[in-house]
């Protein structure tokens, strides 16, 4: 057991991970070298100057090989290996490198993990850099008090007691995302807790432009729903969301299509409506008065295409024996 004692200075340290972030590393290994704590950055095959920036900022570099699949999961698995191996630690807090810690946020954390004992995560609100700055990017902040205030699951980045990691042995890496929900569940099921604090931890830079961009990005997220849903058929989550892309995406255009072919052209638009309805009544449930909710309803009724595509990538690879390679969006 590795359990802080009372009135002990909990030992914390850092690893970041990055594919391309040359643009934004910089900025993020600062706001981690302003807490005290050993830090390592774990890169995936970058092109750019990414490591060469963390060098020249005395961060240790990881270099994942190519050779196996590249996974956000395998490289936090491999900062953590690589970090606890060197030090001992009771906390280890997850970056990413395209996001900037809020100053305050690791005292905070440590504070309230050190009077919790049986919590595993702790995580806070994870906010856009620009998110005025293109309709990509609003969609992006789910993760703040006014719209996931119920959340339970982090998205990258997270404050983590590295005896429940051990416990839970980390990460799935062979999961090309949706692995932190994956941790979770199996932390609850040996009992430990997730805990979201009222407060940012982070600032995200998405810096999203192009409706491909979304577009891969979504269907990355069918890939995961049905991958999630082979892996732990328990988690409820997972296959609900896979089964809600598959009924979007593929029962209800097939179905119309049938229709017109059988000259049932009424039914086919009545079937066809069930759409904007849908969006009418997720943007009144969000709140029809803020622009933004109409933004969210109408991606996320769009967004059920390509998660359609994902889930069937997913399940073609599986059949065919392809390797489930990182779906890149940027």
């Amino acid at each position: 057991m590795n359990r802080v004692g009372a009135g002990a200075t909990p030992k914390i340290g850092f690893v970041v991970i990055g594919r391309n972030e040359a643009a934004r590393l910089g900025q993020c290994l600062a706001s981690v070298q302003m807490h005290d704590g050993p830090c390592v950055y774990v890169d995936s095959a970058s092109k750019d100057a990414s490591c060469e920036i963390a060098e020249q900022l005395g961060v240790p570099v990881l270099q994942l090989c190519p050779d196996e699949p590249l996974s956000a999961a395998r490289a936090r698995n491999a900062g953590f290996d690589w970090l606890t191996a060197q030090h001992k630690l009771d906390y280890v807090q997850f970056i990413d490198g395209d996001t900037e810690l809020r100053q305050d946020w690791i005292a905070a954390a440590s504070a309230h993990m050190q009077t919790r004992p049986s919590s595993a995560v702790a995580f806070g609100w994870r906010k856009e850099r620009s998110p005025e700055a293109h309709i990509y990017n609003r969609l992006a902040e789910w993760d703040c008090p006014d719209h996931r205030a119920k959340a339970s699951r982090f998205a990258g980045d997270a404050f983590i007691r590295v005896e429940a990691f051990w416990d839970a042995r980390g990460f799935n890496s062979g999961l090309i995302a949706g692995e932190e929900a994956d941790l979770c569940r199996r932390l609850e099921q040996k009992g430990w807790q997730i805990d979201r604090l009222d407060r940012e931890m982070s600032l995200h830079d998405l810096n999203m432009t192009r409706f491909s961009e979304w577009w891969r990005r979504m269907r990355r997220g069918g890939f995961a729903f049905a991958q999630n849903a082979m892996v732990a058929p328990a988690e409820p989550g997972a296959l609900r969301q896979m089964l809600s892309a598959l009924f979007w995406g593929t029962a209800v255009p097939s179905g119309a299509v049938g229709l017109v072919v059988a000259s049932e052209l009424l039914f086919a638009l009545g079937l066809v409506a069930i759409y904007p309805i849908n969006i009418l009544r997720m943007a009144f449930r969000m709140g029809a008065s803020q622009r933004i909710s109409w933004e969210r309803s109408t991606f996320l009724m769009l967004g059920k295409l390509p998660e359609c595509l994902g889930v069937k990538t997913y399940f073609w690879r599986r059949i065919f024996g392809g390797k489930h390679t990182l779906i890149e969006y940027k």
